[in-house]
């Protein structure tokens, strides 16, 4: 289609043959059957098809929608992937480049789909499921400055499968709710990495649950890298087998009864702008590399009021030894700070590593507030302290002589 319009209504006309590409009833129909494969290109600006109903891609066999260089889709609903062992594809790129539905996507339904959208190209979807169902597989990057998919409902990463979602390089996802690994047997990744990546909710991102008071079975994580961003209107729940790791910024509300670990691999800085409480079930896990905060160990920094709870895990990294007196600020907290670690009271000993006792400290002080560990600055012996004593009684032995 080069600057051409197609419109699927009523009966339809078909296109290709029967076992590639179908249009029927409005609906439409890319690799129909098993071992066929079908085939749009949808380019160039002016150039629109329109499905009065749903578009499948890749529907029992393999399906390629490609839409680019200011084309324009338009469908009720989109599936990629629908039955087992189909496969489905959508490359939606380039600037003014977009496909348009009106109510639901489905990014691996029952089969493989996958939707790129890149290189400032757009999607909007009211709701969105990627890996819906049990044995399917679902990606979605969202590649580049100015590609954005918009969706007026919830996304669903991760319902009984194998979900990828990645938002990189200044890619931009938006939704009112999203759910990360909500299925019982899903296993499901989000990545949000460079500078103004981001996803937006308007209200709830419930990872490894389905509801902020429900958890499930299933796997769910998210990696803020390289300053990706997530904005959350209300809260963020990370649920038992939820993980958040990497080197972003979290803006909003969170509630922590799963692992929160700053940098991994390697040491970084996590930082949450919002009210953060971990719950008894919740673990902060620190990797500590050297003295410098971000680059050698690692900080999580939180603009507001803090409640703690739950585990504190330390590690050491890169063949680090602890020696006596080092101090290293891994909390730093911009309101106020409550509670304990589970177990872990003020200057109680964290663990010991190499023979070297690490201890916590909590600072309460307005404006300063958070969790520091350190090592103890060790005592002097009585044999040191008899020896400096003796030093300088002799010292002032010789002072008196002279001054004689």
């Amino acid at each position: 289609l080069d600057g051409s319009y197609v419109t699927t209504s009523g009966t339809g006309s078909l296109i290709g043959s029967y076992s590639d590409t179908n249009v029927y009833r409005g609906h439409s129909y890319l690799g129909l059957v098993g071992g066929s494969t079908g085939i749009v290109n949808v380019t160039g600006t002016g150039s629109t098809w329109t499905n009065q109903q749903n578009l499948n891609v890749g529907y029992y066999g393999a399906g390629a929608l490609n839409v680019s260089a200011g084309g324009s889709v338009i469908s009720a609903n989109g599936y990629l992937g629908n039955f087992s062992g189909a496969t489905g594809t959508a490359v939606v790129t380039g600037a003014g480049s977009e496909w348009n539905i009106a109510t639901s996507l489905y990014v691996g339904s029952l089969g493989a789909g996958q939707l790129i959208i890149s290189n400032g190209a757009s999607v909007i979807s009211g709701a969105a499921a990627i890996a819906n169902n049990t044995g399917s597989y679902g990606t979605v990057p969202v590649m580049g400055a100015g590609s954005t998919w918009t969706n007026t409902n919830i996304i669903y990463v991760g319902g009984n499968s194998v979900a990828l979602m990645g938002i990189l390089d200044g890619g931009s996802v938006s939704s009112t709710n999203g759910t990360i690994g909500y299925g019982a047997s899903s296993n499901a990744t989000v990545l949000i990495s460079g500078a103004g990546s981001q996803w937006t909710a308007s209200n709830n991102i419930i990872i490894a649950g389905t509801s902020t008071t429900n958890q499930s079975t299933g796997v769910g994580t998210l990696i803020l890298d390289n300053g990706g961003v997530i904005n959350v209107g209300n809260l963020m729940k990370l649920h038992t087998n939820a993980t958040l790791v990497g080197n972003g910024v979290v803006n909003g509300r969170v509630l922590n009864s799963g692992t929160i670990s700053p940098g991994d691999p390697a040491a970084g800085i996590l930082t949450i702008n919002g009210l953060f409480t971990q719950e008894a079930g919740g673990t902060i896990a620190i990797q500590l590399g050297g003295l410098a905060a971000g680059s050698q160990y690692d900080q999580l920094n939180i603009s507001s009021n803090t409640i703690l709870n739950g585990t504190l895990d330390v590690s050491l990294i890169n063949d680090f030894k602890l020696e006596p007196g080092m101090e290293f600020d891994i909390i730093n907290i911009g309101g106020t700070l409550s509670q304990t670690f589970t177990g872990l009271a003020q200057d109680d000993l964290v663990g010991t590593f190499d023979g070297v006792d690490l201890f916590i400290r909590y600072r309460t002080e307005s404006g300063s507030a958070g969790v520091t560990l350190y090592t103890a600055v060790p005592e002097p012996t009585t044999a040191t302290i008899l020896a400096i004593g003796s030093a300088i009684l002799l010292r002032r032995r010789r002072t008196g002589r002279c001054s004689a």
